[in-house]
């Protein structure tokens, strides 16, 4: 079965040695645990012989499924959605009633756009565990995606209440609000959230965007210098940095912006749109017409495009 992701907004080099990292993870639980079986059961490297006590026993299964779930995660977060399957169903038959097994589960299904999977086994998970903040979170965003924002949010606000330190319950209430037009409110959940989660780079991304829509520019600016500063590869940040430049006349750097944002959403024809405006403006005609039949090819109906070309080929 195939759990591919449907898009990609990271850099083939950074995936790359993060899918090396978590392979190198899921290669060395196998060897922690094949090691720590042998050396319990009186076979290992150790040498030593007889029956290990109670503790000792259950330090190996705790060691053995702690490993696993961090392989786990790291296939989930690198889109790497086979692999962790693998790992959440050894899991699974290990320890059927574990939340955290139901709700990576949860997470893969949505990732591989299985909605009402997803939402079984984030149930399932808070069958288990109703005070399971995470699973809560992503149910709040699965019901987001379906387009049920008012029970979203208010998922995402039990969360906050029943742990006013989840940082992530934070963030997606924020993510709802902002969805509402609700920028204020959700200006103040983001700086909420960044109270607990000061270093993540969308939630940083996520209040840059509502200041410049707010026309807070140098307000965004400033933000924007400190998400990609946290993650230099943040497509998003570039893309947001890249058409605030344009818009302030500062063309060579928004150039340099946006030319790094379309290297990291190659799928976006917005992207590709405002590189074009801005190699337009550097008198960059060649790279601009590019630009734009790129944006057109991926949209043929954006109609902001289609005038630019229009535009570009009477130059």
């Amino acid at each position: 079965m195939n759990y591919a992701s449907r898009s990609q907004t990271e850099s083939w080099s950074s995936a790359a040695i993060v899918t090396l990292a978590g392979r190198a993870l899921l290669v060395l639980a196998v060897g922690v645990i094949a090691c720590l079986s042998g050396c319990v059961a009186g076979t290992g490297r150790s040498g030593l012989r007889g029956a290990p006590s109670e503790a000792a026993g259950e330090d190996v299964v705790f060691a053995q499924r702690e490993m696993l779930h961090r392989a786990a995660q790291a296939a989930l977060e690198t889109d790497r959605l086979d692999e962790a399957a693998q790992i959440l169903n050894r899991l699974a038959a290990q320890n059927p009633h574990s939340p955290m097994v139901h709700y990576r589960r949860g997470v893969l299904y949505r990732k591989a756009g299985r909605p009402e999977e997803a939402r079984a086994c984030l149930n399932q998970a808070l069958a288990i565990d109703p005070n399971y903040g995470e699973a809560l979170v992503e149910l709040a965003m699965l019901d987001a995606d379906l387009g049920r924002t008012q029970i979203a949010l208010e998922r995402a606000l039990t969360a906050t209440r029943l742990d006013p330190t989840n940082g992530k319950a934070h963030a997606a209430r924020g993510r709802l609000l902002a969805d509402l037009g609700r920028d204020e409110e959700a200006l103040a959940a983001f700086h909420r959230a960044l109270e607990w989660e000061p270093d993540d780079p969308e939630i940083q991304w996520r209040v840059a965007a509502i200041q410049r829509r707010r026309g807070r520019l140098e307000q965004s600016l400033a933000r924007l210098a400190k998400v990609l500063e946290l993650d230099p590869d943040h497509g998003e940040a570039h893309h947001l940095r890249g058409v605030i430049r344009l818009e302030r006349g500062r063309i060579a750097e928004a150039v340099e912006d946006l030319t790094l944002a379309a290297q990291r959403l190659p799928h976006r024809p917005e992207v590709h749109y405002h590189l074009a405006l801005a190699r337009q403006a550097n008198h960059q005609l060649d790279q601009a017409r590019e630009a734009v039949t790129q944006a057109r090819r991926l949209d043929p109906t954006f109609q902001a495009a289609a005038i630019l070309e229009e535009n570009l080929k009477r130059r």
